[in-house]
């Protein structure tokens, strides 16, 4: 496995030289995925009613019930499915606000080492566009 990995990198350097390479990644595409999640959770969550399906008369009291437990169980789990895809799109956000300061914060100290001028720290409830 070890051989491969050499092998995979001595391949990858004789094609692409020897930079590493650069991965580009904006807020924006961070927020576009963010709506992405949110609006598919919306849509997830459409796709069945609240309560779940109405239950069939089997024709057994004990079987209807049985299968009218089963499908509120069920459309619990499913509005709980919904909700983690919707705070998987809120923590995309999040996460696109942190990279956002924190590239801020970055540029700032490297303009202050090269030109020791003194910078000062964003606003953390500003957000930066």
């Amino acid at each position: 496995m070890l051989v491969h990995s050499i092998r995979s990198v001595a391949s990858w350097r004789e094609k692409m030289g020897n930079e590493p390479p650069v991965l580009a990644v904006s807020r924006t595409a961070f927020m576009e995925t963010a709506r992405k999640f949110q609006n598919l959770s919306d849509d997830f969550k459409g796709l069945m009613p609240i309560s779940g399906f109405p239950a069939l008369d089997t024709g057994s009291a004990d079987l209807d019930a049985a299968l009218d437990t089963f499908l509120r169980m069920l459309g619990e789990l499913h509005l709980v499915v919904a909700q983690a895809i919707n705070n998987h799109g809120v923590k995309l956000g999040t996460a696109a606000d942190n990279f956002s300061n924190t590239e801020f914060t970055i540029s700032k100290a490297i303009k202050q080492v090269i030109t020791e001028e003194k910078v000062t720290s964003p606003d953390p409830l500003k957000p930066i566009d």
